[in-house]
């Protein structure tokens, strides 16, 4: 699994941005669904929201391997997660997909570059607020052992900013 925040973020008028760490545990239960490494790196995130109802930046990431399954290739590869959301009345949303641009350092900055668009809505059960989309798009730049299109689901759990004094 993946986790990251910042540890230090900076509300603007023009939007927010962060820096911290990003680490990745080797959680996966199959060779095919991860790498099998501990992994640290860098993480930046920077979203602009000066404009009503529109949200866009990215977040960069680039954790390196550090210990795992000596069997398993060492990691150091950067991702970055462009965002482009548009807010719609109801709870709909609308934009890029959250699909990660990936270069791969260990073969040469090898990418994986998907372009796809992104639909979905936010909504609460029992007061506690989740969102839920659909993505999809086309890869094209990639590895030829990955595929062209990409489809994604996502459901998640929103965790709203504690309010800061003024």
């Amino acid at each position: 699994g993946r986790l990251a925040w910042t540890s230090e973020e900076v509300l603007q008028t023009w939007g927010t941005w962060g820096v911290g760490p990003v680490l990745v545990f080797p959680t996966a239960t199959s060779d095919s669904l991860g790498e099998g490494k501990w992994q640290a790196g860098p993480a930046v995130a920077i979203i602009y929201t000066a404009v009503n109802n529109l949200q866009a930046g990215a977040i960069f990431r680039n954790p390196v391997s550090y210990a795992g399954d000596s069997n398993r290739e060492s990691v150091n590869a950067l991702y970055i997660t462009p965002t482009l959301t548009y807010n719609l009345p109801g709870g709909w949303f609308g934009g890029y997909s959250d699909f990660d641009w990936t270069f791969d350092w260990r073969d040469d900055g090898a990418a994986t570059i998907p372009l796809g668009v992104q639909f979905g809505k936010v909504f609460a059960v029992g007061g506690v607020p989740f969102s839920f989309s659909v993505e999809w798009g086309y890869n094209v730049a990639r590895p030829p052992e990955f595929p062209r299109w990409v489809v994604g689901f996502e459901l998640n759990w929103i965790v709203s900013r504690p309010s800061r004094p003024h």
